[in-house]
């Protein structure tokens, strides 16, 4: 929608030019440039500043809003005290031919909703003081695109989702998920109807490759664990209950971490893996530090005095700690430091813990706005235990685990969706073994194993880089195989199959909606191709 400014008429004298608010803030500017303007600070004080200093305050904000797309026409709310930047606001906003929307802050979130979607607005400016306000509006304001937290603070001091106090990941998502269906995988479901529309669509049905490593694992599960300076005990008690499941882990150890180098050692000899844990504080302060400018540094020196301390490390990482300026603003620096999975998105604040946070518990290759692809995969974390979830998992374990097991039951039933879980040794001690223990035995009883992230990242990238094509006598080709892969195609009936020619075990199970044939194909043959064979016509249509 295009919008025509109104210049109206000439003067009569030849004197006419603009008369509005740009014009009037200039002119102050620059012939009154020391007039002082005095007003009062958000701690009761006062203070003043000239207006020279205001108008290129005024032009910065103006500039920094068209540089997120504001224009001419635009409705931008302001969600503000009677501020100094609220001031400036007044010209920042008609200076861009945009609208300014002024939000009554004593209107209870639905009614505010109401004036915010009537006025079409689609940029909010909150006071960081306002962030509650703005977190219970955002989930009934889908037409507001862009949310603008307004702080002096250093940008790793803000709290912006009521929890952390650092631009976290999890701020792509607050207010922006619908949580009356964050409970279902919705990538998952748009990924498997173009898949099925791929498979169907065809003079005979195309094979795919499964999800997962065996036939029967009808979903999949990966455990990691944060260090967060837990005692010995709190170890052994978390890694001998997920050993009694017949679960692996990963385990994420802080430089200062309390665990015994031997310790260690045997646990990554019984198939544990570990890895650093990059953490947002300096060890022995309490202070958050600019990551933004010191992240890169303290990777490489941490990582370094891991690989020193332990000679090897996971390929993985927990970027909970992270800030995060931007969706790819660090995972070129974690891929040069050979880290090549991130558990990105942590379901946090507590409404959202057992949530599919991006749609889908499948790892997910990170992809730039340009259309970039780095070769580095990005984990969603719905189910994990917290210091912010003490309360809610001590006092109800059962209708945590309730939960947990809803979205479990439904990927093992029909969306084959995958978990990754998090708990922390300290935390499982105190208050979350009644919750992470049963949702271990349950995963268990269900068959599926429990494996460490770095298995969970050499399934994906072996399983990705298997070509899988089909010739017009229906024989399914294989090329690029390390390890094992299961191949599948749509049949009714029990068919008999050979893989290069030697018979092959065939298990015919109910998948996506229709019945599917499905075959485990092992080895290492980068190189050349496997022939797998099925005999007789094919029964998939």
């Amino acid at each position: 929608m295009s919008h025509e400014i109104v210049r109206g008429l000439p003067s009569t004298h030849g004197d006419h030019y603009q008369l509005n608010t740009t014009t009037i803030i200039r002119h102050a500017a620059r012939t009154y440039p020391e007039q002082e303007i005095v007003y009062r600070t958000a701690d009761g004080g006062w203070d003043r500043y000239t207006y020279a200093d205001a108008y290129a305050r005024i032009q910065r904000s103006a500039n920094a809003l068209r540089s997120i797309g504001v224009g001419p026409g635009d409705v931008v709310g302001i969600l503000d005290w009677n501020s100094k930047r609220h001031y400036e606001l007044y010209w920042a906003i008609p200076g861009l031919a945009a609208v300014m929307l002024q939000m009554n802050l004593r209107l209870a979130p639905e009614d505010l909703a109401y004036v915010t979607g009537h006025s079409d607005a689609s940029v909010v400016l909150i006071d960081e003081s306002l962030l509650p306000v703005a977190e219970a509006l955002a989930p009934h304001t889908p037409n507001v695109k862009t949310w603008v937290v307004m702080t002096d603070k250093p940008l790793a001091d803000i709290t912006t989702t009521g929890h952390w106090h650092w631009t976290h990941a999890l701020d792509l998502f607050v207010g922006h998920l619908d949580a009356r269906v964050a409970h279902l995988p919705q990538a998952d479901f748009h990924g498997q109807l173009l898949a099925e529309a791929a498979t169907r669509l065809v003079p005979h049905p195309l094979a795919r490759l499964w999800y997962y490593e065996a036939p029967e694992h009808r979903t999949g599960v990966v455990f990691q664990s944060d260090d967060d300076h837990s005692a010995p005990e709190h170890f052994d008690a978390l890694i001998g209950t997920l050993e009694r499941c017949g679960g692996r882990g990963t385990f994420y150890l802080m430089e200062t971490t309390y665990l015994a180098d031997e310790k260690a050692a045997a646990w990554w000899s019984a198939g544990h893996t570990f890895g650093p844990h990059l953490n947002v504080f300096r060890e022995k302060t309490q202070r958050p530090i600019e990551l933004w400018f010191d992240y890169p540094a303290e990777t490489a020196r941490q990582t370094a005095i891991f690989n020193q301390r332990y000679g090897r490390r996971s390929a993985t990482q927990q970027s909970h700690c992270a800030p995060w300026c931007g969706t790819m603003d660090f995972v070129p620096l974690y891929q040069s430091h050979g880290y090549r999975l991130l558990f990105a998105y942590l379901s946090g604040p507590q409404p959202l813990i057992n949530r599919f946070l991006c749609g889908s518990g499948r790892p997910i290759r990170f992809h730039d706005v340009d259309g970039t692809a780095h070769d580095v995969w990005q984990q969603p974390l719905p189910t994990y235990d917290d210091a912010s979830l003490r309360e809610r998992i001590g006092a109800e374990p059962d209708a945590v685990f309730a939960e947990f097991a809803e979205i479990f039951d439904d990927a093992v039933a029909r969306t084959h969706t995958a978990f990754a879980i998090l708990s922390h040794p300290i935390s499982f001690a105190t208050y979350s073994r009644p919750f992470i223990e049963r949702c271990f035995e349950h995963v268990q009883a269900a068959g599926i194993p429990i494996v460490n992230a770095d298995r969970w990242l050499e399934f994906h990238d072996r399983r990705r880089a298997v070509e899988v094509r089909q010739r017009e006598s229906g024989e399914i080709v294989l090329r690029g195989l390390r390890g094992g892969v299961v191949v599948m195609w749509p049949d009714e009936r029990l068919p008999e199959v050979t893989v290069d020619g030697r018979p092959a075990e065939v298990v015919v199970d109910q998948r996506l909606g229709r019945r599917w044939a499905m075959v485990r194909v092992a080895g290492d043959h980068p190189e050349r191709e496997l022939v797998v064979a099925v005999r007789g016509e094919r029964d998939g249509r």
